[in-house]
């Protein structure tokens, strides 16, 4: 996003005749353009065309270390995909409790019958047993996930 942003901000600049007006903003340390406001401390740099100096205003440059770049899109990266684990890691333990009071509402059927006999009970136990064996292994699995990327992420940071 940010190099279509420098892009966009070059292309205006090399267009004949071109003038915009660009926001500019920092968030978290780093200094953002954009052709909307960005933030609250939003503020409009004016650009021209080369060779076109407005008088009292100083040219800007902006000169960002494309190491820079690659290691800010990589967390971001990161950061999504940790997201979108947790997210499903929720999920899958809701999908659990929502089985398991399934079965605790057939258990306390059969137990407020008294009609069915203790191995259907039984046959429900296990059955709880299975889907909370299957559900944790799942999530076991999502927070490994989780734990690797977070060590990546913390590798990214400085």
């Amino acid at each position: 996003m940010k190099q279509l942003q420098v892009f966009v901000v070059l292309l205006a600049c090399a267009l004949p005749g071109a003038e915009a007006a660009v926001y500019k903003c920092e968030k978290d340390g780093v200094t953002t353009f954009s052709q909307t406001p960005c933030g609250q401390d939003a503020q409009t740099t004016d650009y021209t065309t080369v060779g076109q100096q407005r008088e009292n205003k100083p040219t800007v440059v902006v000169k960002k270390d494309p190491n820079e770049v690659d290691l800010y899109i990589q967390q971001r990266q990161l950061k999504r995909k940790i997201q979108q684990l947790t997210k499903k890691k929720e999920d899958k333990i809701a999908e659990r409790n929502k089985e398991m009071n399934a079965i605790r509402d057939k258990q306390m059927t059969v137990k407020n019958n008294e009609v069915a006999g203790a191995s259907y009970l039984q046959s429900l136990a296990q059955e709880m047993a299975a889907v909370v064996q299957a559900y944790d292994t799942e999530i076991k699995s999502i927070d490994g996930e989780i734990l690797q990327l977070q060590q990546q992420l913390d590798k990214t940071q400085p």
